[in-house]
């Protein structure tokens, strides 16, 4: 009896083989189990993310730092080699950047990503995950990249990178006036903000509402946006 042609065979092992991360390789060919072993174990990493700070904002770009722990890549110590990646929200791309390389492990690894220039490539997205991240109380951001090369087992396989970011948002913050200082025309206030999430925001020049809590805007504010850990 040929194994290829067993029932169990065509419902589960077949399918594994054939699916799109073989990327050319030969049928059945071990190098494309190997190709379908990382790929599956690529997709069962998560992070837990300890940072998340937007900063240096650009008309077209800003830099992005994340401190993180990467988890669930499995018993087989991998090494995800440095590569482009989109930064995806709500399905919708919204720039790119360089993601260093990563040596996976069984116990997790620590994911750094210091001050890397994202580059904006739809700026509609782009705003729209920043909004998210001040008014929803949860909320999330991928990593993807089509071509990621991953090497283990002293082989390399070109794998589908897809790392979700979930991320505690502001949810609509509830702020304290701190300070508040006049000088000429100039108006320099500071706020106490209730959150201790890894989000930090310093994104410039920006438009504030203030409101009294029933969707009333009492006024309006122009300045710089500073949102930093204590």
């Amino acid at each position: 009896m040929l194994i290829s042609n067993s029932p169990l065979f065509k419902e589960y092992a077949r399918p594994v083989i054939q699916s799109e991360s073989s990327r050319g390789r030969a049928l059945y060919s071990p190098f494309v189990v190997m190709d379908t072993v990382v790929q599956r174990l690529l997709n069962l990493a998560k992070l837990e993310t300890t940072q998340f700070k937007i900063s240096n904002v650009s008309k077209d770009s800003f830099d992005l730092t994340i401190e993180s722990r990467l988890i669930g890549t499995g018993i087989i110590s991998s090494t995800i080699h440095a590569t482009d990646v989109n930064l995806s929200f709500n399905g919708y791309n919204s720039g790119k950047m360089m993601l260093p390389q990563i040596q996976t492990s069984f116990w997790g690894t620590k994911l750094v990503v210091w001050e890397q220039r994202v580059y904006i490539t739809n700026h509609t997205v782009c705003h729209a995950f920043v909004r998210s991240l001040i008014v929803d109380d949860n909320t999330s951001l991928q990593l993807e990249s089509k071509r990621c090369t991953v090497g283990a087992l002293g082989t390399s396989s070109t794998c589908d990178l897809h790392l979700d970011i979930p991320l505690k948002a502001m949810g609509r913050l509830h702020v304290t006036l701190k300070k508040l200082l006049r000088a000429d025309k100039s108006i320099t206030t500071g706020f106490n903000l209730n959150y201790t999430g890894p989000i930090e925001i310093d994104y410039g020049h920006c438009l504030f509402e203030f409101g009294n809590g029933s969707s009333e805007t009492l006024l309006e504010m122009r300045g710089d946006l500073k949102m930093a850990q204590s």
